[in-house]
């Protein structure tokens, strides 16, 4: 349930090449990606590297930087056999990133978002993210028979991230105030005053070190076999394993008008200190078979999830166990999933499903998995003129699970999940493009509108430290109603021109249903976007974009911490070059 994106990396080419992107924008946005490979008769290789950096569009006292930078590296080392008896082919990579972004929790009051959206308050000047990943990957792909092939991959992945951010603070000797409730302060308070470094008394600003390893292991083999001419079968298992551990602790700081000074650097694991890790096995079979103008699809997925987790508290940075405390939970699950398809044409089809959702509850007691079924009907229709396509879904949960995450305003922030209770999820999704001249033309001009609607209510009522009192009938939380996007493109020889209209729906920001309090509303907004590009050959473009043209200041969010403002506009000029 909630389903992934399979990115594609860059592939090794089939002779010697590469590209060279180069961008520059508004806020001092550049961008450089550049690779280059080559095939030496079996064996192959590719290097690629990419930086993307960005002063950022928010403002700090002192102007600090507000962006980040980040860094990405991939190499590629191909042996091709795919002439042999039985074709077979290896491939390692190795990426490896690092990232800081100076990024914050903390947002604005809305008197100060109505001032000055872009602004950042003085407290939050010390707050940024430092991340580090790496990645191994050995792929094996290997065709023993006519109608089978099979491909193996071994990866390990190793993450590593400290987000030192703003947590809490504290006026003279009172209470520790969290950012969620504390940005409903008003203006005039002195817990206000603190974030812009404008309190004068005693202070004191609780910087958490959110830092935490993670690494994630594993090998699985996919194959496919074509049983008959009609009839295709899809296979697959993976062993996996992965861990987290978080190390976490406060400094303290006081806000003056000149800045902010430490006060405290604290130990390391006295906030949060323990090691959670699961181990997964998971194995599917797909049958596909065609029958006519029918394509039938049905399958079966088996999950077996391990979680430990060993919590050595607050007092036990060294980790010597003695008052540790320790939790288990195992969950297996079998998630079946048909679909049919019928072309009723060689332009259109008619399409069905109906899948089980699954995602694993946490590991503390109680926990159920989040688990569903869903449905979907829809159809799809294609000419030298028309690409349509129009659905409709059901998503009945017996059980959506919750997040106690900063970013959803909880009480915690450290992630736990929570069961939620039943929900019941439908709506349409509708796009159509029509293309003036015809697709084939040299002068034409697509025209196209997406538009979806997603409605929500929980069945029946429930309490959570995160949700509050929801009542049945409630909608989530955190999506619009409706999305329409609109894009009209003028396509002349080697110019593009294009505009897109992007329309996003009032969000509730809590759970609630009919009207939405101003409190808890993000209003909706209406953005446009352009681009345009010059096709200088076959093997190099200039470009141009833009995004939210019409400069408009609006509200993206009232998470994790208060008013959070939309990027304003940006611009961009940029080349691709192959070669």
């Amino acid at each position: 349930m909630g389903g992934s994106v399979n990115l594609i990396s860059t592939q090794v080419p089939n002779s010697f090449g590469g590209t060279i992107n180069l961008g520059y924008g508004s806020f001092d946005t550049k961008n450089l990606l550049v690779n280059v490979g080559d095939r030496i008769g079996k064996f192959g290789y590719l290097v690629e590297y990419f930086n993307g950096s960005s002063a950022g569009f928010k403002t700090l006292p002192g102007n600090k930087n507000t962006g980040f930078n980040t860094n990405d590296g991939v190499i590629k080392l191909l042996y091709d056999n795919s002439d042999a008896e039985i074709p077979n082919k290896l491939q390692f990579k190795l990426q490896t990133s690092s990232q800081l972004d100076n990024e914050t929790y903390l947002g604005l009051t809305k008197e100060d978002f109505n001032k000055d959206p872009y602004q950042r308050y003085i407290a939050s000047e010390l707050d940024y993210m430092k991340n580090h990943h790496r990645q191994y990957v050995l792929s094996y792909e290997i065709k023993p028979a006519e109608k089978l092939s099979l491909n193996l991959d071994v990866y390990h992945n190793d993450f590593k991230r400290n987000w030192h951010k703003l947590n809490d603070i504290k006026v003279e000797d009172g209470d520790k105030i969290g950012l969620s409730k504390l940005l409903t302060y008003d203006n005039a308070t002195d817990e206000i005053a603190v974030l812009k470094g404008e309190y004068e008394g005693k202070n004191t600003l609780y910087i958490r070190n959110n830092n935490r390893l993670y690494y994630s292991q594993g090998i699985q083999l996919n194959g496919n076999y074509q049983l008959t001419d009609n009839g295709k079968l899809r296979f697959g298992t993976r062993y996996h394993r992965e861990e987290e551990d978080r190390f976490q602790w406060d400094d303290t700081y006081s806000t003056k008008a000149l800045g902010i000074s430490l006060n405290k650097k604290g130990e390391g694991g006295s906030h949060s200190n323990r090691i959670s890790n699961a181990n997964a096995s998971a194995s599917y079979v797909q049958y596909q078979h065609t029958l006519d103008k029918w394509v039938l699809t049905g399958g079966l997925r088996y999950e077996n999830i391990s979680m430990k987790q060993k919590d050595f508290g607050k007092t036990d940075p060294k980790r010597t166990g003695a008052n540790a405390k320790e939790k288990s939970h195992k969950v297996d699950v079998i998630i079946p999933g048909f679909s049919a398809l019928y072309n009723y044409s060689d332009e259109g089809s008619v399409f069905a499903s109906i899948h089980k959702g699954f995602a694993p509850p946490g590991i503390n007691e109680g926990q159920k998995a989040e688990s569903s079924w869903n449905y979907e009907l829809g159809t799809r229709y294609k000419n030298e003129f028309w690409d349509a396509e129009a659905s409709a879904y059901i998503n009945n949960y017996s059980n959506i699970l919750g997040a106690d995450t900063n970013a959803v305003g909880g009480n915690t922030g450290q992630g736990d999940l929570f069961n939620a209770g039943e929900v019941l999820v439908k709506g349409i999704e509708l796009y159509g493009k029509y293309t003036i001249n015809g697709k084939n033309s040299e002068i034409n001009f697509p025209i196209s509108v997406n538009y979806t609607y997603f409605d929500s209510s929980f069945k029946k009522d429930f309490n959570s430290t995160t949700y509050g009192n929801t009542l049945k009938g409630d909608a989530l939380p955190f999506i619009p109603k409706h999305m329409l996007t609109v894009e009209a493109t003028a396509n002349y020889k080697d110019f593009t021109f294009g505009t897109i209209w992007r329309y996003r729906g009032d969000v509730r920001n809590k759970v609630g249903q009919g009207a939405i309090a101003e409190k808890d509303l993000v209003p909706s907004v209406l953005l446009v976007d352009a681009v345009a590009r010059y096709q200088v050959s076959s093997k190099a473009n200039f470009f141009v974009t833009a995004q939210n043209l019409l400069d408009k200041k609006y509200l993206a969010s009232l998470n994790p911490a208060g008013y959070r403002p939309g990027m304003p506009f940006f611009v961009s000029v940029g080349t691709n070059v192959k070669f």
